[in-house]
């Protein structure tokens, strides 16, 4: 998630270093465009320690003199993802499902019992079409679908907690699977909502995100990203959606998971790490596979994958 924000503006802002530090000795306020541009620097990414030590600089100065300002610019980059490209075949059936969040687009390819593909941050249901190919060949009907803002679905931004009331409302309205295959932070929004907790099927967890707010404060403590704004994010967060972003980490509910568990992770994610899995799997009693050298996001493409169906 964090990966996307890039540091291309870092050069402008080092040539306008000397008049911002001005500006914010005399309490002087950005155009907004300015600011944005300044913030999406570096925000999450993994830096250097002189980029780190600007991040820090700019995103400390904002919340000293620019607090309402440098809260809302933050959650615009955090909870705006990257829209991946789809292009999905005729073949493939594509349907709006109505949702308190928009638009919800549903795909589904194959005939047979359900395996269901739930995508994570910054990502789409089209990620799976290699392997709905595969599974739907074998007779199996496939559907996955596009978190709000993500794919083709409606809506400009998201958070976890929108996509875990987004799960619940889309499951509802599709027939029941028995295996459930999740990416990312699928796999976070999938444990954290209400229809998981009587789900005893089967469940592959690709990559997953376990523990969101620790990869949360991990990325705030390697970019240089200012403490008191983070905090003050996800407090921001707990009362506007109601729900505690430390609350979501899904290791617990997992461990506790009935059916069937399967985690196949990469030694080399360097966005998920998995030292997870690996702790999930020894408390749960689940089957950990690993691949190599596929980090993130080409893990999707794995044979083993396909195998372990």
């Amino acid at each position: 998630m964090w990966k996307n924000c890039g540091c291309q503006a870092l050069s402008i802002f080092n040539s306008q270093l000397h008049g911002l530090i001005s500006q914010l000795k005399s309490r002087v306020h950005f155009k907004k465009s300015k600011v944005h541009e300044i913030m999406n620097n570096g925000y999450f990414a993994n830096v250097g320690s002189t980029k780190r030590k600007l991040i820090k600089f700019i995103t400390r100065a904002m919340r000293k003199f620019m607090p309402n300002t440098a809260l809302r610019l933050s959650h615009n980059i955090v909870l705006t993802p990257v829209k991946r490209v789809s292009h999905w075949p005729k073949s493939v059936l594509t349907h709006n499902y109505k949702t308190s969040f928009g638009n919800i687009k549903v795909h589904h390819v194959g005939k047979g019992p359900t395996i269901l593909m739930v995508h994570g941050w910054s990502g789409c249901g089209f990620q799976f079409w290699p392997l709905m190919q595969t599974l739907s060949k074998r007779g199996y009907c496939c559907i996955t679908f596009d978190f709000p803002a993500h794919g083709l679905s409606e809506g400009k931004r998201s958070s976890l907690p929108k996509m875990v009331r987004a799960f619940d409302e889309i499951i509802s309205q599709l027939p029941q699977p028995g295996l459930v295959i999740t990416h990312s932070m699928g796999a976070s929004a999938m444990a954290n909502s209400e229809w998981f907790k009587t789900f005893d099927g089967e469940l592959m967890l690709i990559a997953p995100v376990l523990e969101t707010f620790n990869l949360l404060q991990y990325s705030v403590n390697k970019s240089g990203f200012d403490q008191k704004l983070f905090e003050r994010m996800i407090e921001d967060a707990f009362y506007s959606e109601q729900m505690s972003v430390p609350d979501l980490d899904v290791i617990s509910p997992l461990i506790n998971f009935p059916g069937n568990l399967k985690i196949v992770h990469d030694e080399h994610d360097k966005f998920a790490p998995v030292n997870a899995s690996n702790r999930l799997a020894e408390l749960a009693g689940a089957e950990l596979y690993l691949t190599q050298n596929l980090g993130h996001g080409r893990i999707l493409k794995s044979k083993k994958i396909s195998e372990l169906t």
